[in-house]
């Protein structure tokens, strides 16, 4: 947060907290639609426990899609049945995954998408290459973090098919999956290890990164490495995302049960 300008210091408190208020009246939602279908035995509650075990592609999916949030609103797009075992409210709870999207940068995504997290007790996962959220965590480490040796952690998940070790919060810090400076090499136009661009079937390009599969779009294997993250840490994620449009972007957003859009005004 901005602290040089009282004004603009007070603004982003409002807006961050009207967007918690919103994020948590559709977790509630989202509870009480999960809490039904766990009692009528829905086919939905049985596609997360599926998912849960680690089957591809099937977290959370209700086979509805509902509005995306606006404005630095937030809303539902599908129903994810999760029983939790140790529940501090002993009921049903709903593990969602929230995804920060804006078209360009310094609009507060970033920072929303930290404080979010923190009020959700969610796993950050930070997916912009230059590591804006992963800037905010690390603070005077952050170099140390974006150009840790090895493979960007997200794109080490995808190839060998494992779930992300989050680094650990403290001091008012959620855990964190950081961005990685490889994340930026992989839209060169020249394939590397980790990424090449391919011609689809239906002649489009597309990014492809390798996975225990096969190849796969980008977009697709995050959009479904995101769902089952989420099962298996058993709890909320939020994930901060690049400008505009791109595979990171489009992955993170088909994944996610809440999409949040801040604007400024």
């Amino acid at each position: 947060m901005t602290m040089g300008n009282p004004l603009r210091a007070a603004q982003e408190v409002k807006r961050t907290a009207a967007l918690l208020r919103d994020a948590r009246a559709v977790l509630r939602k989202l509870d009480g639609l999960a809490a039904v279908a766990s009692s009528a035995d829905d086919p939905a509650h049985a596609l997360h426990r599926s998912a849960t075990h680690g089957t591809p592609g099937t977290y959370g999916r209700s086979g509805t899609d509902g509005g995306r949030g606006s404005g630095g609103t937030a809303s539902a797009s599908r129903t994810a049945c999760a029983c939790r075992a140790g529940s501090r409210c002993g009921t049903v709870r709903t593990v969602a995954v929230f995804t920060m999207v804006q078209w360009k940068g310094g609009v507060g995504k970033s920072t929303l998408a930290v404080h979010l997290a923190v009020a959700l007790d969610a796993v950050l996962v930070d997916l912009e290459p230059w590591g804006g959220a992963t800037t905010w965590w690390a603070g005077p480490h952050a170099s140390s973090v974006w150009q840790a040796p090895g493979p960007a952690p997200v794109l080490q998940a995808l190839r060998t098919g494992r779930t992300p070790r989050p680094r650990s919060g403290g001091a008012g810090r959620p855990p964190l999956v950081p961005s990685h400076e490889q994340l930026l090499t992989i839209f060169d136009s020249a394939p590397t290890e980790a990424a090449a661009w391919a011609w689809t079937p239906e002649g489009q390009p597309a990014l492809m990164v390798p996975t225990p599969a096969g190849p796969r779009r980008l977009s697709d294997a995050i959009r479904d490495g995101l769902r089952q993250w989420a099962a298996a840490w058993d709890c909320h994620v939020v994930v901060d995302t690049p400008g505009g449009h791109g595979p990171l972007a489009d992955g993170a957003a088909a994944a996610a049960d809440v999409v949040i859009l801040p604007i400024t005004l």
